[in-house]
């Protein structure tokens, strides 16, 4: 009895053993491949990516440098619309930091001539969560007129909100905004998908070790899922809904405040 309970316990030990390098195995072959997806990603949306840097005084940006970054990068600088993409909004209504200065980057192309419109697209799927109006708001603030803003509800997901920007808007020539971090995976998408993408960056200032830090881990992880969704499974958007025509008039899409 003694003898089958010590071969038992070696048969266990022996199967855990086996699985522990199976798994190790696994882990690494997937870690490779999620570094091979990601530095793909990287190599492809780099190009795209305009070199201009805003700083946090926006109003002092220089067309200039604006206009050579733009005429370096992306040839010509007639855009269908200027794409914001959404971030957390406070509970009190307020943007956080990374949303707004993706707001004030955005405003900041616009009124640098970008484009004609901006499109901000975010999660609106509650009745108590609304990105896009918040960030609507705030453009108004800053001086845009409301025909010029486009809301899109349903960005609930960076693939989502560049989806929607070609089937539902109807965009094929884009500027995408967003901190670096995000923005070659944005780009990526985009010109994935066939849309005309460019990118310029939105940091503005340094959001902290733990911010910086927890977002470039996640990004590791949605670079590997979104290269899945737009070479392999190619997924339609959580909502569709109805065409909307950029060159007419944004109020369409807002809500009653």
């Amino acid at each position: 009895m003694t003898i089958e309970k010590h071969k038992n316990r070696y048969d266990v030990r022996k199967a855990v053993i086996k699985l522990f390098w199976i798994l190790l195995i696994v882990l690494l072959l997937l870690g490779n491949l999620v570094m091979v997806l990601n530095n793909r990603m990287l190599g492809v949306a780099r190009p795209y990516i305009l070199s201009v840097r805003f700083t946090l005084s926006l109003e002092d940006a220089d067309r200039q440098e604006f206009e050579r970054s733009m005429l370096e990068s992306a040839g010509t600088w007639d855009f269908d619309c200027i794409l914001v993409l959404g971030a957390k909004v406070k509970p009190s209504g307020d943007l956080s930091s990374v949303l707004q200065d993706r707001c004030e980057v955005g405003v900041a192309a616009y009124k640098l001539g970008a484009a004609p419109k901006l499109l901000l697209s975010g999660d609106h799927g509650t009745v108590g969560y609304d990105e896009v109006s918040a960030m609507q708001a705030y453009a108004e603030a800053q001086g845009v007129p409301p025909q010029d803003i486009f809301l899109d509800h349903a960005g609930f997901s960076t693939y989502d909100s560049m989806v929607r920007a070609k089937e539902v808007f109807g965009a094929e020539r884009i500027l995408i905004v967003t901190q670096p971090f995000h923005l070659s995976r944005a780009v990526y998408i985009a010109r994935s998908i066939g849309l005309d993408a460019y990118g310029m960056g939105s940091d503005l200032r340094n959001y902290g070790p733990y911010s910086t830090v927890f977002n470039e881990l996640r990004e590791i992880a949605a670079r590997a899922k979104d290269s899945f969704y737009v070479n392999v499974w190619k997924p339609a958007p959580k909502y569709r809904g109805e065409s909307i025509d950029l060159g007419g008039d944004g109020r369409i899409t807002h809500e009653e405040r």
